[in-house]
């Protein structure tokens, strides 16, 4: 199948392959500048918090991990759920950590610079999530064994991640729909790092472990409900793209 291609700011994708972003952990100017981004997505973090203690049956004393938590916003939407002393952060990124914190350090929540290869959390959490991130890890066999490690028994790895596979169409409208030259190319470059939904399956099948997927991304009607207005106000319209991106649920 011949596949569109996309440019921005230099990078040229080739979807028939993964192609790895340069960096694993955004650090440096860089972090800044991708706390910073110009395009809205609260609407998507609220929705996907919803769907994280959904799926996940979480209660308000329910325990969770973040890895790879970037500025925070998830966990900050995570908290109007769960207890704030309950949730944990990690980033590998110093200066991500920092924006965190000083964004929502007040909400009760831990933020901590970790790195998904050297964790060092006490453990025994009902869900450990990592959203838009996978895509970074060179290596996913090792990067799902260390996210099941913090799991309780019976604890869910909730992974949000992009997907090669994702329609033309769908990338198209993702993209045109960032105006920040800098940001668009980095999207792209995610979307061309991201696994396809069958190489992900094919990891988790070698690791011997269970996994279900939802791809493409739905969301339950209890939680389109909840965030009905600001879909309707939602310029990038991203819930209308659910190609783009796959849930992955891993239980311990």
């Amino acid at each position: 199948m011949n596949r569109q291609t996309f440019s921005r700011e230099g990078f040229i994708t080739d979807l028939s392959r993964r192609i790895l972003e340069p960096e694993e952990v955004i650090g440096g100017e860089e972090g800044v500048k991708y706390a910073n981004r110009k395009d809205d997505r609260t609407l998507t973090f609220r929705m996907v918090a919803f769907d994280v203690v959904e799926r996940a049956h979480l209660t308000v004393d329910s325990r969770i991990l973040e890895v790879c938590c970037g500025a925070g916003q998830l966990v900050h939407e995570l908290s109007k759920f769960v207890k704030p002393q309950n949730i944990i952060a990690v980033d590998g990124s110093k200066e991500l950590i920092e924006i965190a914190k000083s964004r929502y350090g007040s909400d009760g929540i831990r933020f901590e610079v970790q790195n998904v290869h050297d964790l060092n959390v006490p453990g025994n959490f009902d869900c450990v999530v990592c959203k838009d991130s996978f895509h970074h890890f060179p290596d996913p066999k090792t990067a799902i064994v260390e996210l099941m490690k913090p799991l309780k028994n019976g604890g869910l790895l909730y992974i949000f991640d992009l997907v090669r596979n994702a329609s033309d169409e769908s990338i198209n409208t993702r993209q045109s729909a960032i105006l920040d030259d800098h940001e668009a190319m980095r999207f792209l470059r995610s979307v061309n790092a991201s696994l396809i939904t069958k190489e992900f399956i094919q990891v988790v099948s070698e690791l011997g472990l269970n996994i279900e997927v939802i791809y493409p991304l739905t969301y339950s009607e209890a939680n389109k409900k909840n965030n009905e207005e600001s879909i309707k106000l939602d310029k990038i319209k991203e819930i209308n793209t659910a190609d783009l991106f796959a849930v992955y649920l891993l239980r311990n």
